[in-house]
């Protein structure tokens, strides 16, 4: 890199004051061509940004998504971008793990001591006062606080005290920190689909695009991480000089396990859960995704108080997503004409009050919602159950189909499983004594299913011996059970919990005594099919 400098006659000091603004500058515009080039397809992100900060009366700025979706990197480049309109400026990384390593006044102590270029600041008390509050006041200045887990963090940075002109930007995993502590928030979005491919060529051929021999197991690779600038890096820099056989068996590996770096930055979220949130993440994880909000929530509300909201704080911190239904066109049609229907008598009977809510609606509002997570997530969810035993029969929750068939065909269960989910297009036929069930005392979800349009192998796979029912434990909220194969429940069911039950094809001839139905109908959110 060349500077050519054209000095005129000037004083010495004139001369080294120009000097020093035009290097800073140069290496200043460097820096930033250097890292747009590295930051693959965020520009229209940061541009977006830059014209929240730029909104009368926003100071504080929050930038939130989960986990690697490129929060911190966003934060940089608008960082780098602005820093030099300010007085003083920080970029203070990882805020919640160095204030549970070192405590929050050492690290306020730290980002005053860069803002007033003053050495080893000591202030111990919870409040800012004089004479560091009044310097601060004159200050105009730039920082990241990033990667907050609660709006505490953001109010014991003193930023309050911040001059006139001042922008903080905050990163975090969890959305009602912003809410309730920033002046305008972001929803940080994953790449496009070609900036994606591009940035994992990056990382796995040092190019902008794949070769021509790999562009195939590139884009499958692209699709698995949905566009999670993390993964693509992450996935890309460890495929890097490998070959073909190699790629295919990670691809291979990836289908059941998350790789090892993504896990660990995923994980920290899970980490931060009570232990309810907890729970309700992985049964959602292993049994629900996908499945409509309505009654997954009925279903969990029976197992855990408060579930409603635990699901709330799950979505605020961007492990759960909730999306429209994938339903039919007729179906769509159906609901659009319902609620025609009924915004028109609503306008008949009161006109003021429907002209009102129909601008604040629309039919689409009507359309069920489902629970999902990012396949990741799901996967960071199955391998922490994974890791809990080594053994299958001493974990919380079997899928697996190899694992599930071991514990039903050798009768392993034990009170530690409290689900089981088994798709059956992926095992042969095995035969079930009644007593399967019997020593897994907490069971709560049996589900056993084919996939959609899985065609000519729907059919019997699990088969009963010559009793004719099976033993249940009475934790049971959900059955879901394609081709049962026994005859009746055990009359030593109870079924006071019992909130979904689906036997589909199967061999059933009757549920429980006839004096129990209509209190047991009373739960249900599906019957027989």
């Amino acid at each position: 890199m060349y500077i050519y400098l054209f000095i005129v006659a000037r004083p010495e000091a004139g001369y080294i004051e120009e000097i020093v603004k035009k290097v800073i500058e140069k290496l200043r515009s460097s820096r930033s061509r250097h890292v747009s080039e590295e930051l693959v397809g965020i520009d229209y992100q940061k541009d977006a940004i830059l014209r929240l900060i730029e909104k009368k009366g926003s100071r504080v700025i929050g930038l939130w998504e989960m986990d690697g979706i490129g929060k911190t990197t966003l934060a940089e480049a608008v960082y780098e971008e602005m820093s030099q309109n300010f007085e003083s400026r920080c970029f203070l990384q990882n805020v919640c793990e160095k204030i549970q390593t070192h405590g929050k006044e050492i690290l306020r102590n730290d980002l005053l001591s860069k803002l007033l270029n003053e050495k080893d600041i000591k202030i111990d008390t919870p409040s800012i006062g004089y004479p560091h509050q009044e310097r601060l006041n004159n200050k105009k200045v730039l920082v990241v606080l990033d990667d907050v887990s609660h709006q505490d963090q953001i109010a014991i940075m003193g930023v309050k005290h911040f001059g006139d002109g001042s922008k903080i930007i905050v990163t975090s995993r969890d959305r009602t920190v912003l809410d309730n502590g920033a002046d305008e928030t972001y929803e940080v979005k994953n790449l496009k689909e070609i900036d994606s491919l591009q940035l994992f060529s990056i990382c796995a051929f040092k190019q902008f695009n794949p070769d021509a021999d790999y562009r195939d197991l590139s884009i499958k690779f692209v699709e698995y991480t949905q566009y999670n600038p993390l993964a693509l890096k992450v996935l890309g820099c460890q495929l890097y000089n490998k070959g073909r056989v190699y790629w295919e068996s990670e691809m291979d590996k990836l289908k059941e396990y998350i790789e090892l770096d993504i896990y660990k930055v995923l994980k920290t979220s899970f980490d931060g859960l009570d232990e309810q949130e907890k729970n309700i993440f992985l049964d959602i994880a292993i049994f629900f995704k996908g499945e409509p909000k309505e009654n997954v929530e009925k279903i969990l509300s029976n197992c855990y108080n408060g579930a409603e909201s635990s699901i709330r704080n799950l979505i605020d911190k961007c492990l759960l997503n909730i999306t429209p239904l994938p339903i039919s066109l007729r179906d769509m049609l159906e609901i659009r004409s319902k609620f025609l229907k009924r915004k028109a008598e609503e306008i008949a009977s009161s006109p003021s009050r429907g002209a009102l809510d129909d601008r604040r609606s629309s039919f689409l509002d009507e359309i069920p919602q489902c629970i999902t997570m990012h396949d990741m997530v799901e996967l960071m969810g199955k391998d922490i159950v994974r890791k809990e035993f080594r053994v299958p029969r001493k974990r919380s929750r079997l899928w697996n189909p190899n694992e599930v068939k071991q514990v039903l065909k050798y009768n392993k269960g034990t009170e530690w499983i409290i689900g089981i989910k088994l798709d059956m297009s992926q095992i042969g036929k095995l035969q079930l004594c009644s007593s399967v069930f019997e020593k897994m005392l907490n069971l709560k979800y049996i589900y056993f299913y084919f996939p959609p349009f899985i065609g000519k192998q729907r059919k019997t796979k699990l088969y009963a011996d010559q009793v004719g029912d099976v033993s249940l434990p009475d934790e049971l909220r959900l059955f879901c059970w394609e081709y049962y194969p026994f005859k009746s429940l055990s009359l030593s069911f109870d079924p006071k919990n019992l909130v979904v039950l689906k036997l589909p094809h199967g061999d059933i001839e009757q549920l429980w005594n006839e004096d129990d139905d209509q209190l047991i109908f009373s739960y249900f959110l599906h019957s027989i099919n």
